[in-house]
C-alpha cells in the first residue's frame, strides 16, 4: 500500500487555564524536515515533540504548530501589571517642574511596569499534550494513507493503460514483419524479376528487416517492470516512491528505444501514450514513500 506524503490534521486540547490547538501538516520532501511554530511556553518541549514525530514518521516536511487560546483571546502567557511601579513612575514625573501631559499609556512602556510571564504546566498537563500529538500524527498517517491508496489506484490503472499499449505495439510489430514480406513479393511480382530473384536473398532482406525492428527485449524488460512495479506497489515496504521513480525511467528509455527502432504513425502513437502515462507516475512518486 502506498502512503502520501502530503496530509493535514488539527486538534483542540482543553485544560484548566487554557485551549491549545494543535495542527499538523505534511508536504512531499527527499528527507525527514520538522518545523515548528509554537508558543514561548511550550518551544522548551521542543525536542522531545521532535522525537515523538521522528518515531512515527520518517519522510516528508512536517510543520508543527500550537496556538494558546484564553478567554477567547490568543494569548502566550500571562499579564503582570505593577501598580506600585506605575505609581511611582507617575508621582516622580509629576515632580518634575516641566508641564506635561502625562498619559497612562506612556508609562505602560516604562521598564519592567508590564511583564509577560509564560505560563507554566503540570507534569499531567504536559503528558496530556504529549498524548495529544500522538493522536495528531495518528490521524496524519490516516490521511495520508487514504491519499496513498487513492494514488495507487491510479497508478494500477496507468500500468494497465501502459500494458494494454504495449501489446498494441507487439501485435502491431509481428503483423509488420508479414505485411514487409508481402510488399517485397509484390514490388517484385511487379517488376517481373521474380525468376532472376535468388530466393535465399529475399529472405535474407526479410530477417533483416524483422531484425532492425526487433524489440522483444524492450517489451520483454517493460513487462518485467511493470510485474515488478505492481508487485512493490502491494507489499509493505516503505521507501516505495524512489523505487516507483526507478522503475518508471527504465521504462521510459526501453519505451524511448521502441520508438527509435521502428518509424510508424501507430507504434509512434502509442509510444507517446506510453511515455505520458510514465511521466505522469514519476510525478505521483515524488509524493509517495
Amino acid at each position: 500500500m502506498l502512503r502520501s506524503m502530503t496530509a493535514y490534521s488539527n486538534k483542540k486540547l482543553i485544560l484548566d487555564n487554557c485551549i491549545l490547538e494543535f495542527t499538523l501538516s505534511s508536504l512531499n520532501s527527499k528527507y525527514l524536515k520538522i518545523y515548528f511554530d509554537l508558543p514561548e511556553n511550550i518551544v522548551k518541549k521542543e525536542n522531545r515533540l521532535r522525537k515523538i514525530i521522528k518515531n512515527r514518521i520518517k519522510r516528508g516536511k512536517i510543520n508543527l504548530k500550537a496556538e494558546i487560546k484564553y478567554n477567547n483571546k490568543d494569548i502566550t502567557g500571562v499579564i503582570d501589571i505593577n501598580r506600585e511601579l506605575i505609581e511611582y513612575y507617575y508621582n516622580e514625573l509629576n515632580k518634575l517642574d516641566i508641564q506635561m501631559k502625562i498619559d497612562l499609556s506612556d508609562i505602560l512602556e516604562l521598564p519592567n511596569v508590564v511583564q509577560k510571564t509564560d505560563m507554566s504546566f503540570s507534569d499531567e498537563s504536559w503528558n496530556k499534550i504529549y498524548t495529544k500529538v500522538k493522536d495528531l500524527i495518528d490521524d496524519l498517517i490516516n490521511e495520508e494513507n487514504n491519499e496513498g491508496l487513492e494514488i495507487e489506484k491510479d497508478i494500477l490503472k496507468k500500468l494497465e493503460k501502459i500494458e494494454n499499449n504495449l501489446n498494441n505495439i507487439e501485435v502491431d510489430k509481428n503483423l509488420r514483419i508479414d505485411k514487409y514480406r508481402k510488399l517485397l513479393l509484390k514490388k517484385v511480382d511487379e517488376l517481373g524479376v521474380s525468376d532472376i530473384i535468388d530466393e535465399d536473398r529475399m529472405y535474407k532482406e526479410i530477417s533483416y528487416f524483422a531484425d532492425k525492428i526487433d524489440i522483444n527485449e524492450e517489451i520483454v524488460r517493460i513487462k518485467t517492470h511493470l510485474k515488478r512495479l505492481r508487485k512493490l506497489i502491494k507489499n509493505d515496504t516503505v521507501e516505495k516512491g524512489k523505487k516507483i521513480k526507478f522503475f518508471s525511467q527504465e521504462m521510459f528509455r526501453e519505451v524511448n528505444t521502441i520508438g527509435a527502432k521502428i518509424k510508424d504513425a501507430d507504434i509512434s502513437h502509442w509510444v507517446v501514450n506510453i511515455k505520458e502515462l510514465l511521466g505522469n507516475i514519476k510525478e505521483q512518486s515524488y509524493n509517495v514513500w
